[in-house]
């Protein structure tokens, strides 16, 4: 193989009317065909950092969801902030596109989670726990 690629360099550098001459290093020997050998270092898995950069950023990205839905709910009664109607969506927005399906999922349910534990409150007095469980069913459908 190196002696064909030292033939094209002759006659390449032939045509174009300059002398060349390989360096001594570049004859040829069989152990250039051989493949490498692996070391002791290879056979040690290595750790994978990406992984470990990346476990707070689930963390974060369910926050902004939790953060938007109860700002979503403060434009509704009692309070009637209509403001935070529009700016409410901005941390949900925040959050980047490419994540995985189930991060994304995962972020759509915390939002409508946020958002239905705060404007479903008022239905714990009926029943034990019924409005936090009412709020875990409603929040399936953002999650949609």
């Amino acid at each position: 193989m190196l002696n064909v690629r030292l033939e094209i360099r002759r006659l390449w550098y032939g045509a174009a009317g300059i002398a060349h001459t390989p360096p001594p290093e570049a004859e040829y020997s069989p152990a250039m065909d051989e493949e490498p050998q692996p070391t002791v270092d290879d056979d040690v898995p290595q750790p994978n950092l990406a992984r470990l950069a990346g476990a707070g950023l689930w963390l974060r990205d369910g926050a902004l969801a939790v953060l938007s839905g109860v700002l979503l709910s403060l434009a509704f009664t009692p309070l009637e902030w209509w403001v935070l109607a529009w700016a409410g969506l901005a941390p949900l927005l925040l959050t980047p596109v490419p994540a995985p399906l189930w991060r994304r999922l995962l972020n759509g349910y915390l939002c409508g989670l946020g958002f239905f534990l705060c404007n479903l409150w008022w239905l714990n007095t009926i029943g034990f726990a019924a409005g936090v469980l009412l709020a875990g069913v409603c929040a399936l459908f953002p999650m949609l």
